[in-house]
């Protein structure tokens, strides 16, 4: 992959490694709280994600088709497999305000 050509832009990322990733936190848009699930048994649910504060569940898979956790889970599990390099996830920090 080249550089990017024009004005250099200096930018701040955070990378992390999918072996860094422990879990995924998910917060209620109705309440607020928050459930946090291990990657490594986000899919082996064998029912949605209830909500820990107001009960609403975060599953949006039928009973014979895969979600998006389920999906997660196992593009998690299938990178950790991969050979001869690491897989990062690079998020962009923003600037703080001026």
């Amino acid at each position: 992959m080249s550089p990017p050509r024009g004005d250099a832009v200096s930018e701040t990322i955070l990378k992390i490694l999918l072996s860094e990733l422990a879990s995924v936190r998910l917060t209620c848009q109705r309440c607020k709280a928050v459930a946090e699930v291990p990657i490594d048994v986000l899919g082996d649910r064998k029912q949605g994600i209830t909500c820990p504060g107001c009960g609403a569940v975060a599953s949006v898979g039928g009973r014979h088709q895969p979600d998006a956790l389920d999906a997660l889970a196992e593009a998690a599990k299938g990178l950790k497999q991969f050979r001869g390099f690491d897989v990062a996830f690079v998020v962009p920090v923003p600037a703080p305000a001026k």
